[in-house]
């Protein structure tokens, strides 16, 4: 059994007054070009995912699309539909606008778009 573990995950947090408006640079310096802005109906609803994208655009980095279909409990055949839509526009980037499952389906629809997967493939655990 190994007794060495090693575990890298570099976070830079930014917030208070004019974080929104480094947005654009911060992305930018990620090598970010062309972003997909996911959030789900009610942040689109409140007028957040329009000032985000305005933002990033006066930054300098507009927004190829903004998808705010994501459900509250989001799913695989959501993942492969917005990761479609991001290759289909060439993305290279993902901005996730909201909460638990807007996160969450962005963390999924990057690990499709980077291994170029069509699908996700989820293994059903032993039965309850």
């Amino acid at each position: 059994m190994s007794r060495y573990y090693d575990f890298f995950c570099p976070v830079k947090l930014m917030a208070g007054e004019q974080a929104l408006e480094q947005l654009a640079g911060e992305l930018m310096t990620l090598g970010a070009s062309r972003p997909l802005l996911l959030t789900d109906k009610g942040v689109s609803a409140s007028g957040l995912a329009t000032l985000v994208q305005g933002l990033l655009a006066e930054g300098g980095l507009p927004v190829m699309a903004c998808w705010d279909e994501i459900p509250a409990d989001s799913s695989t055949a959501v993942v492969e539909q917005i990761a479609v839509r991001y290759r289909k526009l060439g993305c290279d980037s993902l901005v996730a606008l909201g909460g638990g499952s807007v996160i969450d389906t962005a963390k999924a629809v990057n690990i499709l778009a980077t291994l170029g997967e069509r699908t996700c493939w989820i293994t059903p655990g032993p039965a309850a």
